[in-house]
Formats: structure tokens, C-alpha cells, sequence
């Protein structure tokens, strides 16, 4: 069942969070959400008003990784990831459940950002899988869409800002100074 926030819970205690040292850790299925909310409305308010939730429910470590991702960009630029591979690892059945934290992919993107040399390709290929492997369908497609350049959801640098802004509960001129 979800409580007031959206957030999953189970008898069993938070499903789809992963609690490591008593911080909770973002799924790339509650960014996909926020994601395509912020593609569905025309709105900026709601757009704000979405992301800013967003960044107010996350851990500070999380919102260098958040931030791009909302944004339609990776924090490590190009992954290098041809066509063929991402195809490959869009074929990857879908974990049932969202089990895998936004960190993971951070470090799944760093991982794939540096292979080079020989045999590359099917490296990428290998950790792309693995990757998609632990994630939902719905968390594949906005991971491959991330990849690709496809995440298109107009949230622009500007919004972005003002979502930042609202979510830290500052006037938006001391976020852009920063």
C-alpha cells in the first residue's frame, strides 16, 4: 500500500526503498514517476511543484544524481552505449519489483562511462543488462530513454532552478547565485 507521500510500504517494512544505515534510497521508479508526471502537464507550476516534492523526499547525496536525471542528462556525460546495446538491454526481462536505488545507477553509468579498448562494446552490453535486470519496466524505459537523449519532459535549466529553490524553501535568486 502507498501512504500520503506515494511512498510503498509492506507487513514487511518499506518495499521499494532501500534502507542502507537508516537513510532511505531513491528508486529509479519514483524519479520515472516524477519524470512522466512532469512530460504530462503543459503546466510550469505543476512541473515545479512535482520536482521539488521530488527533490524534498530524496537524500542530499542523491540530488547530484536526481537533478541531471529530471533533466534529461547523465552526470557522466556520454556513456559511449551504441543503438545495438541499449536494444539488447531493453530485452532484459523487467524485475518485478522496483528493488534498485538511483545511486546503483550512478554507479552503473560510472562504470560504463570508462570502459574503453578492446572488447568494449560488449562490456557496455554486459553492465547495461545487469543493470536493466533490476529494473521495473517502467524504470527500463526511462533509463533507456536517459541513455538514448529521449527524455524530453521540458524541464529546463530555469525550472529547475525554481524547483531547487522551492524544495529548499529559499528565494530562487540565492539558488542561481550558488
Amino acid at each position: 500500500s502507498r501512504d500520503r507521500n506515494g511512498q510503498l510500504h509492506s507487513s514487511a517494512g518499506m518495499q521499494g526503498r532501500d534502507y542502507i544505515m537508516n537513510q532511505p534510497m531513491t528508486l529509479p521508479a519514483q524519479v520515472a514517476a516524477v519524470a512522466r508526471r512532469v512530460s504530462d502537464t503543459r503546466s510550469r507550476l505543476a512541473k515545479v511543484r512535482d520536482i521539488a516534492e521530488c527533490l524534498r523526499g530524496i537524500n542530499a547525496e542523491e540530488v547530484a544524481v536526481t537533478i541531471p536525471y529530471l533533466s534529461g542528462e547523465i552526470r557522466q556525460g556520454k556513456l559511449g552505449v551504441a543503438y545495438a546495446a541499449l536494444h539488447s538491454a531493453i530485452r532484459t526481462p523487467p524485475a518485478a519489483e522496483p528493488s534498485l536505488a538511483l545511486r546503483e545507477v550512478d554507479e552503473s553509468f560510472g562504470r560504463i562511462a570508462v570502459i574503453k579498448g578492446a572488447g568494449a562494446a560488449e562490456k557496455r552490453t554486459s553492465e547495461l543488462q545487469a543493470l536493466f535486470s533490476r529494473a521495473t519496466a517502467e524504470e527500463q524505459g526511462f533509463l533507456s530513454r536517459l541513455i538514448a537523449g529521449d527524455l524530453r519532459q521540458g524541464a529546463l535549466r530555469a525550472l529547475m532552478l525554481e524547483a531547487m529553490a522551492t524544495a529548499a524553501g529559499v528565494p530562487r535568486g540565492r539558488v542561481r547565485k550558488a
